[in-house]
């Protein structure tokens, strides 16, 4: 099987097609933007402010998406690829989808549909532009929801991460079961946590309003007062992944997200990693996933409980290197990327 993953942003495909070359199939990952993570891809659409530049990177995708045929499946990242100006990304997308019958959405970002299903949990990544009534956005439009919903009925499947993208998509006939977020254990060494000293927290600043940013700060400030010889915490951003990297597996506790149900890629990396990893990991997200044993801390968008789970963690930290290694077992199992692989080849043959 050959198979494109098309619009990657955020790696999630990068260790699926490992997995896919390793049980004998082909795949390209084309990234569209500017691809600031530098992630690994085939081919990259980059943006640009050249003049010349925004005539020719159109007339490049549309040339780009008329020639797919030797794929026999495709991946959209997303409802919203392309630039959104004069109905580009519609254009572009109806071109596919006017030849190309086996066209799947991965479920795994903002799209229209996961807007509106935000609006209906307890708490969300746009929590606080919700909260005051900022959400006139582009993902809230009626426009965007309507063409979301054109795509996601026309697609052969919809393939979901997790419970709040299957929750978005749960009444369209062609939602398919949640898929975790693939990994290769390969690339990530593990090894015991041993905090003899300060505990080192680190919080990666990606996005600050979308992973709670706000609260996570405010509890790191009032531990700090706390526990000023207990805890060293980081704060950083702007960063490219193997920085990222690198500043994690220093760090013995990863506080990832606090506005999420569940955990994201980070989240499995410092799992890898073998780190303790406080992010979301609602019952609801777990079920989802076939999951009955969770190692995440789950943290909420509440300064006072995230402080609460770091002073408890506090008072475990002879158990450090045994959590950590349950964080690494966790991992094995649920999101080992040859067996996630093998989802994902069942999902595409249905």
């Amino acid at each position: 099987m050959k198979i494109l993953f098309l619009g990657s942003y955020s790696g999630l495909f990068t260790d699926l097609q490992t997995g896919l070359k390793e049980l004998g199939h082909e795949s390209s990952i084309v990234v569209i933007g500017d691809n600031w993570q530098k992630q690994n891809a085939d081919l990259t659409f980059r943006n640009s402010s050249n003049v010349l530049h925004k005539i020719i990177k159109p007339i490049q995708e549309y040339l780009f998406c008329s020639s797919l045929q030797k794929y026999d499946r495709i991946i959209l990242q997303s409802p919203f690829l392309f630039s959104r100006r004069f109905g580009l990304n519609e254009t572009l997308i109806n071109k596919i989808l006017s030849y190309h019958p086996h066209c799947y959405l991965s479920a795994a970002g903002t799209d229209a549909y996961s807007w509106k299903c935000y609006q209906s949990l307890k708490y969300n990544p746009y929590h606080d532009l919700i909260d005051n009534n900022s959400d006139h956005t582009f993902y809230s439009s009626l426009k965007s929801y309507e063409w979301n919903k054109s795509l996601a009925n026309r697609v052969k499947g919809i393939i979901p991460i997790a419970y709040t993208y299957a929750e978005a998509y749960k009444k369209l006939p062609n939602l398919q079961a949640s898929i975790p977020i693939p990994i290769n254990l390969s690339n990530y060494k593990y090894s015991p946590i041993t905090a003899n000293n300060k505990i080192i927290v680190f919080h990666g600043i990606t996005r600050q309003g979308f992973k709670g940013t706000k609260y996570i700060k405010k509890a790191f400030e009032l531990v700090s007062k706390l526990y000023p010889n207990d805890f060293e915490f980081i704060l950083k951003g702007n960063m490219t992944i193997n920085e990222y990297k690198k500043i994690m597996e220093k760090s013995h506790l990863i506080v990832d997200q606090c506005n999420s149900y569940g955990y994201g890629v980070n989240g499995v990396i410092a799992l890898a990693m073998g780190k303790i990893l406080l992010s979301g990991a609602e019952p609801e997200f777990l079920k989802d996933l076939n999951v009955t044993d969770c190692p995440v801390y789950n943290i909420i968008p509440c300064v006072d409980q995230i402080v609460k789970t770091l002073v408890n963690l506090l008072n475990q930290k002879k158990s450090f290197n045994d959590l950590g290694l349950k964080s690494r077992d966790y991992v094995n199992n649920v999101h080992d990327h040859l067996k996630i692989t093998h989802k994902y080849i069942k999902a595409l043959s249905l």
